[in-house]
């Protein structure tokens, strides 16, 4: 009994000892365990941010980045704007002075025309005034010894002929038409020719009744009946006031 109650206190030691060690074991495990985890941890940590790294550098841009790219798109349409408004307004600006250019030219070469025109109407004006005036003059004034001339003069007409001829000037039918109405309508037209001082006095007899038939015969060709027209010699033949081109005249006035 005592030998029995023996290997059961042995056995009893065996276990607590066995025990016993195996809680020493499990307490010498877990600050073993303690001891090795910061380490893993940082390693992990530090296997972390180089992953990490790694993989920012693979992945695409970031928030910023893009952000960034947006901002230079936006700078390059804007700068696209600009140069394109730039264009169009020097282009606006090109057309419009080439516009003003034209018009101005225009308005210009109009005003040239006009004052061109202003001075060859002008220019018209004063030598239809100098015809006019010549006209008047030689219509009242005896001409010069080598031409013939018409001249109305204190309401009868005066018939001017060059120095030694009978030809009637070419002006007779504007200057002689008033004579012309009245001896058609019945009145009498007086004809006296005159001769100048100048030669043998029967040649200038005859060559001043010469011009005075010339004269009749003008009338007479222009309607007025020949017992209309009388040929009547002046008392004094010779030119009034000593004038040589007054006795180179034949006159016509006329009568009720």
């Amino acid at each position: 009994s005592s030998g029995g109650s023996g290997w059961v206190k042995a056995l009893v030691w065996i276990g607590l000892g066995i025990l016993a060690i195996f809680g020493l074991r499990m307490c010498m495990n877990d600050q073993a365990t303690k001891k090795t985890q910061p380490t893993t941890t940082v390693s992990q940590s530090a296997s972390s941010d180089s992953a990490a790294s790694e993989t920012s550098a693979l992945v695409p841009a970031t928030p910023d980045a893009a952000s960034n790219e947006a901002q230079s798109s936006d700078n390059a349409d804007k700068a696209q704007s600009d140069a394109a408004k730039s264009t169009s307004d020097n282009a606006d600006k090109a057309q419009s002075d080439a516009a003003k250019s034209t018009s101005d030219n225009a308005d210009k070469a109009q005003s040239d025309e006009n004052k061109s025109s202003d001075n060859a109407d002008k220019a018209k004006s004063d030598a239809e005034n100098t015809t006019s005036d010549k006209a008047e003059s030689s219509q009242t004034t005896p001409p010069p010894a080598n031409e013939s001339r018409a001249v109305a003069e204190d309401g009868m007409v005066k018939f001017y002929f060059a120095t030694g001829f009978s030809r009637l000037a070419k002006n007779a039918d504007d200057v002689a038409k008033d004579a012309i109405e009245a001896g058609k309508s019945g009145k009498k037209l007086i004809i006296s020719g005159f001769t100048d001082s100048t030669g043998k006095a029967a040649a200038n007899e005859k060559l001043s009744r010469k011009r005075a038939e010339v004269v009749k015969q003008f009338f007479i060709e222009r309607g007025v009946d020949e017992k209309n027209i009388e040929l009547r010699k002046p008392k004094n033949s010779v030119g009034a006031k000593g004038e040589s081109q007054e006795g180179r005249r034949v006159e016509v006035q006329i009568k009720d």
